[in-house]
């Protein structure tokens, strides 16, 4: 029995490191927009698309955390309402990518965007509005 104890102990101990771990990493990689956007995960990376009035933001978190976009570059190709399509070209500012908008996006929306990131990867994210 006096063998059994400490197994059981370490076990137990084990048991919980895992489960933080698996909460842990929910936090990560939440979905929930921050900023009244579209949430999308691609390449580890969660993106957020805003669209606003008189443009669009572009959003992005690694690991729950802010990513400087002031070096990111990118592009936007919105489909509005499968006919309309508008292409925008995003600038990087320290916390988003932006573009204009010829006029404020009130319709459904599919959009693709292009970004190359401060670090120099390309990724290619697919939004979709509700």
């Amino acid at each position: 029995m006096k063998k059994l104890t400490p197994f059981l102990a370490i076990v137990a101990l084990a048991t919980a490191f895992a489960s933080h771990s698996v909460w842990a990493q929910q936090d990560d990689h939440s979905m929930n927009p921050q900023h009244g956007g579209v949430v999308v995960e691609a390449s580890h990376v969660q993106f957020e698309l805003v669209s606003g009035s008189d443009g669009v933001q572009l959003f992005a978190r690694d690991h729950g955390k802010p990513v400087d976009m002031s070096k990111a570059t990118g592009k936007l190709t919105m489909l509005l309402n499968n006919k309309d399509k508008l292409d925008v070209e995003l600038t990087g500012q320290a916390e988003s990518l932006i573009g204009k908008l010829p006029a404020p996006v009130e319709k459904e929306y599919v959009a693709l965007a292009f970004v190359k990131m401060p670090s120099g990867k390309n990724i290619t994210v697919r939004f979709q509005s509700k």
